[in-house]
């Protein structure tokens, strides 16, 4: 562990609106009733009757002929099909022109055209059914074997097989497990499928215009697309089905079909966003802030890519793709969070807090906008899961917590938990889903810590690789192969090492749901641990640490983080945050040792948040809350005597507090601490 006169010879060497207010969709609740409510079609009887159901729509409907008769006019003729709306609603239309339905819905009433559709000859129709089910019918044989067909459920396969991620598929160095204990817990105990076989039966990345789609095994895909083809032969689409479907995409804008919007407020679902982007002036400090604050330590973006596409859309807002939208307005809000409030008020003229608040808005309407639960966009999740990464730093209830799920469902859609090798995607596209899967993993373990939960991914529930140690211009969306992996720090370094910890952190603080829980954290003992971390040590130190140049800020970043973190995972395993047992205690000098390793980590992480060369990078670093080393302390400052450790002990814990209450808006937990 560096000392902490590294301090200064670090400085000798380098240097000293509220949200707008928000305009409420129309109310489409009476709408929406009015088309599936069976009293449409209901004669009423009696004035008050009337006057009821008649003020109950006065707000929906337009005036219209109030007599009421028990049989329509007989110049009236009924259609002889249902209107259009009410055919893709399934609610009962009253054939008239206009409808019932319509009438109360107060829009247009449109009826198909007489005639039908030219039909395909029955005999060609049957000649492919016939084949289809053929087809079929060898899926359910090699699903059950023959007498699955007659019917015998006796000899339908009945075998379990439980497959364990790094059993089946090779992983890199660095995810291999220290001692044999960890070893014999990741190897499978039943016979394990051969990798033909998991190959036959890996999931597929289905491509679509737009998106993609995950499917997680290969018979769902077959069998899917043997079912649609079916029914395209019994039910083809005829030329109504398809005006249904511009009518369809009318009426829920027309309605607001929306169910994104509650997470966010209605206003997602209407309101442009237009207002909120900034004026071309301070595009250009955004940007040139999220490139020295934001892309060194969270690179989720391709910048070279990135920037192209940035600067288009902010000349083409009117046109402007929704999930492109949600991108750059994170772009916005992530460089104005990076910045100091004196920083805000110079560059973009206004608090800190009045920029923050608008374009936070404006990031969750966006999202609300472009339908987050339902979209398989990569660019979408790619602006969410920055935002969450930055927006942890404000907010303290369990917002980031609740969205991760939302996240990694996204991802788990995309396949993003698969490496993009299985697919032959190019190696550009898989090296960016590397990158925003490890950002997810990332987050999610943090927000773990945060609460004091488990972490919602666990390391069997994924295979994809680390991403390459490389700089940007080092790979293209016209790359063919892929690049060399550099050695020493390069933009994607302090990524990887975040990355690195991330996975040994995992494994000596979380054991995944299994029935051999209990036996498996007995084997962990204190000397297998240790040998985690010191593996984890050494490839740190090789891959990165010993290249590092302390001049250049972002390499003495990357080797003060490593080595704090070090330090804080030899605090973990040797004074866990639980009751430890009396018959085994802890040694004064194993105490005093951990005093002093606790001090260290609190110095330097504040060391990172305040030097002038790493201040820019100090968004990230608050959200970094060394509990371990605090607890630890306050814990042992209550029973030493007074004396110069001491003295630096309390020093430390001092700074840090006055740090949280300087910066953070999480100041509810902090208080537990001060009353203590």
């Amino acid at each position: 562990m560096a000392q902490p006169e590294t301090t200064k010879q670090w400085e000798k060497n380098v240097g000293g609106s509220a949200p707008c207010s928000q305009q409420l969709a129309p109310n489409t609740y009476a709408s929406e009733t009015a088309l599936t409510s069976p009293e449409a079609d209901v004669v009423t009887k009696g004035g008050s009757q009337l006057q009821q159901n008649e003020s109950a729509s006065d707000s929906t409907s337009p005036a219209f002929p109030q007599t009421v008769t028990t049989a329509p006019p007989p110049e009236t003729s009924p259609n002889p099909r249902s209107c259009v709306t009410c055919r893709r609603r399934k609610v009962r239309c009253n054939k008239h022109h206009p409808c019932s339905n319509c009438i109360k819905a107060k829009i247009e009433c449109v009826y198909p055209s007489p005639g039908r559709a030219p039909r395909k000859s029955k005999k060609t129709r049957d000649t492919e059914l016939l084949a289809r089910l053929r087809t079929l019918e060898n899926i359910v044989k090699n699903l059950g074997g023959p007498d699955a067909i007659n019917g015998n459920p006796s000899s339908l396969p009945l075998k379990k097989t439980t497959l364990h991620q790094n059993s089946a598929i090779e992983q890199p160095e660095n995810y291999a497990n220290t001692s044999d204990a960890m070893q014999q817990d990741a190897t499978i105990k039943s016979e394990a499928p051969d990798t033909s076989e998991i190959e036959e039966n890996m999931g597929k990345l289905m491509v679509e215009e737009g998106g993609s789609q995950y499917v997680s095994h290969r018979f769902w895909t077959s069998f899917g697309k043997t079912v649609d083809d079916l029914k395209s032969i019994l039910d083809p689409l005829s030329s109504d089905d398809e005006n249904d479907t511009v009518e369809e995409s009318a009426f829920d804008e027309s309605y607001g079909v929306n169910h994104d919007g509650f997470l966010f407020g209605f206003s997602s679902l209407t309101q442009s966003l237009r207002d909120f982007h900034p004026p071309p002036n301070q595009v250009d400090i955004l940007w040139e802030t999220y490139i020295q604050n934001i892309a060194p330590m969270v690179p989720i973006f391709h910048t070279p890519s990135l920037k192209p596409a940035l600067y288009h859309g902010t000349k083409n807002l009117d046109s402007l793709d929704k999930n492109t939208e949600v991108m750059m307005l994170t772009i916005y809000y992530t460089s104005a969070a990076s910045m100091s409030a004196a920083e805000c008020l110079t560059h973009l003229g206004e608090p800190r807090d009045l920029v923050l608040g608008r374009y936070r808005f404006a990031v969750e309407q966006a999202l609300g906008r472009a339908k987050i639960l339902h979209s398989r966009s990569f660019t979408l999740l790619q602006g969410l899961v920055l935002f969450l990464l930055c927006v942890r730093q404000h907010d303290d209830t369990r917002y980031v917590w609740s969205m991760i799920s939302i996240a990694y469902r996204i991802a788990q859609g995309l396949g993003l938990q698969r490496d993009g090798t299985h697919f032959n995607l190019s190696p550009f596209e898989t090296e960016m889903r590397r990158r925003l899967w490890w950002h997810i993993c990332i987050l999610d373990f943090r927000a773990s810590e945060d609460y004091g939960c488990d972490p919602f991914i666990y390391e069997s529930s994924y295979d994809t690789r680390m991403p390459l140690n490389i700089n940007d211009d080092d790979i293209s969306p016209d790359s063919v192969d892929f690049p060399e992996e550099k050695e020493g720090c390069v933009e994607t370094s302090f990524f990887l090492i975040r990355c690195e910890i991330v996975v040994v952190n995992k494994r000596l603080s979380f054991i995944p749901p299994s029935s051999s829980c209990r036996l498996q954290v007995s084997r962990y003992s204190v000397a297998e641990r240790e040998g985690l971390i010191d593996k984890l040590s050494s490839n740190l130190e090789t891959r990165f640490v010993r290249h590092c140049d302390m001049t250049i800020p972002i390499h003495w970043v990357c080797a003060t983080v490593s080595r704090l973190v070090i330090a804080k995972l030899w605090l973990m395993i040797h004074q866990p945050m639980v009751q430890k047992s009396q018959r085994n205690p802890i040694a004064k000098e194993t105490h005093d040792r951990l005093l002093m390793t606790s001090v260290e980590i609190l110095e330097f992480s504040r060391l990172l948040e305040t030097n002038v060369n790493t201040a820019k990078w100090g968004w990230l670093f608050r959200t970094h809350m060394q509990w371990h080393a605090v607890a630890f302390l306050l814990s042992e400052l209550c029973v030493r005597p007074l004396c110069p450790g001491v003295d630096r002990a309390w020093r430390a814990i001092n700074s840090v507090y006055e740090a949280w209450n300087m910066h953070s808006e999480k100041k509810n937990v902090h208080q537990n601490l001060k009353r203590k």
